[in-house]
């Protein structure tokens, strides 16, 4: 996808919890935070996972999946991997143990592949994407694909946040070479505080030259367009990640079925945690 904007992308850095800042409104301008008028209801079809698990011939079923958690020891938001199952006798899908809710946040209807949350005692710890991942020997070396699907962000500057709904994405991929792209674009902003439309403050959020190891991808490069604050992530405390994980049981050679990635990006000058699902 060529997402055109006169502002040149802004490079926020290479990539090697939840907690939201109380928004505050300016006295002079209020709505241009808070929005004036209320989205428009959308329907997204909810994840057909939970069918796909369901139907399986298999009794145990192996997921994989990528959430962003707070790292107890910095305190920091990070990215990472939990590998874990559905089991058809206990009715039960758990990452690392922890029981997992599925979620239909990201638009689209996607076979193999959902949001999750993952709950203790009613306490949301981790939110990601998961599924059935592609087997290692079905990953093809040669060869190009290109995904395109759903997306949605959570940005936060220091004075306001902004969930950025209903988004596109398109993943690129270059099995030959070993790079993966992604862009997330599109979106239907809205303001935290009062639910109303509004102005975000990036226009997309494109991931380049990122590195396929085994069934998914890491790394690369982060970049946004759009001209406000959060346009760039600056400051000593900036932190970029990204993770993708391929999805879907395709036989050896052809491309998976389905794509999941997370991309986190922090520092002095706000937050920005995208999420994308394609097909």
């Amino acid at each position: 996808m060529q997402v055109e904007d006169p502002t040149p992308p802004r490079e926020v850095q290479s990539a090697s919890g939840n907690e939201t800042p109380a928004e505050l409104a300016d006295p002079i301008e209020p709505f241009e935070v808070f929005g004036t008028e209320e989205p428009e209801e959308e329907e997204t079809a909810g994840s057909v996972l939970e069918a796909t698990l369901e139907a399986s011939e298999d009794d145990v079923v192996v997921l994989s999946g990528i959430g962003i958690v707070r790292d107890e020891a910095t305190g920091q938001r990070i990215l990472v991997r939990r590998d874990g199952e559905f089991n058809r006798s206990e009715s039960s899908r758990t990452l690392n143990n922890l029981a997992i809710d599925l979620t239909d946040d990201v638009p689209g209807a996607f076979v193999v592949t959902s949001g999750f949350k993952q709950e203790v005692i009613g306490n949301p710890t981790m939110v990601g994407v998961v599924g059935v991942p592609t087997k290692a020997g079905d990953m093809p070396t040669a060869g190009s694909a290109s995904f395109s699907g759903g997306a949605v962000i959570l940005a936060v500057t220091p004075d306001a946040g902004f969930d950025m709904r209903n988004g596109q994405s398109v993943v690129s991929v270059d099995f030959a070479t070993g790079k993966a792209s992604a862009t997330l674009s599109d979106f239907t902003n809205v303001s935290q505080v009062s639910g109303n439309l509004t102005d975000a403050p990036l226009d997309s959020l494109v991931l380049t030259d990122a590195d396929i190891v085994g069934t998914g991808f890491t790394g690369g490069t982060v970049t946004t367009t759009g001209d406000l604050t959060l346009a760039q992530i600056v400051g000593g405390n900036a932190s970029v990640q990204a993770e993708g994980q391929f999805f879907g049981l395709t036989g050896s050679g052809d491309a998976p079925a389905e794509v999941g990635a997370l991309i986190h990006a922090e520092g002095d000058s706000g937050l920005i945690f995208g999420s994308l699902i394609a097909d």
